[in-house]
């Protein structure tokens, strides 16, 4: 079968979509992909997905909005370089606004936006969306996703790491797979770029390239009692203080 898949991480730059063609399951899954896009953010679209992330009070309206913009870019991207007959199913985890175990909040559950249903009105394929919260409602901590395809990829003895909006870092042993967050990642980085070189990002590291460790930011930043958690442990954007951006 061939699947499109979409995501939007919480790096919150832009959208990914593969063309992949998919033989098998679990781990004797085998790929090939077969076409790859970027769709980056309009900064107005991006600007209202990070405030709405952020856990500053919004009202219902601007989230739905929000979901809905979202929606419509994600549809108008794909059906500009995608025949819905290159694909059988598109595949879409959305984008990640509040993730309550990340807070010590389970019971509080998991929200995504991005409406789905946008993408099946203008291409009549099935949509699989929403996989955080499958996850969570089966017993799992909603996050990384990430476990399986680094199983997939790399195979038994391997330890990868996968430095996203959130950092991560998957085991693949010989009878397990053990997948957990580490960190933050992009989202850090992104906000430090913007705000001490007005750029969106750190463009092929360049700015990170010509830095140095400070170790005692360093050993402040490994004092927040979430690396004291064991593992698994999951970290979410909504738990970064904005303090800890302050610089200089």
């Amino acid at each position: 079968m061939r699947f499109l898949s979409i995501v939007t991480g919480t790096s919150s730059d832009g959208a990914d979509v593969s063309l992949i063609e998919l033989e098998g399951c679990g781990r004797g899954t085998r790929f090939k992909i077969l076409k790859y896009s970027y769709y980056p953010y309009p900064n107005d679209l991006r600007s209202m997905m990070i405030h709405v992330a952020s856990l500053n009070q919004v009202t219902s309206e601007f989230i739905s909005r929000v979901h809905w913009e979202l929606g419509r870019f994600l549809a108008n991207s794909i059906v500009k370089d995608y025949e819905p007959s290159d694909y059988d199913v598109i595949v879409y985890s959305g984008y990640t606004v509040y993730h309550g175990p990340s807070l010590g909040r389970r019971e509080y559950g998991t929200l995504q936006i991005g409406e789905a249903s946008v993408l099946y009105a203008m291409t009549h394929k099935t949509v699989v969306y929403d996989f955080r919260t499958n996850d969570l409602a089966s017993g799992g901590l909603g996050a990384p996703l990430i476990a399986l395809s680094d199983a997939i990829l790399f195979g038994e003895g391997t330890l990868t790491i996968n430095i996203g909006g959130i950092s991560n870092v998957t085991y693949v042993g010989e009878d397990c797979v053990i997948a957990f967050d580490t960190g933050p990642g992009n989202i850090l980085i992104n906000t430090l770029t913007e705000l001490l070189y007005g750029e969106p990002y750190d463009k092929d590291g360049l700015h990170a390239s010509r830095g140095r460790v400070i170790d005692k930011l360093l050993l402040d930043l490994m004092s927040d009692e979430y690396f004291s958690i064991p593992p698994p442990r999951i970290l979410g954007e909504s738990t970064l203080d904005s303090a800890t951006l302050r610089v200089g």
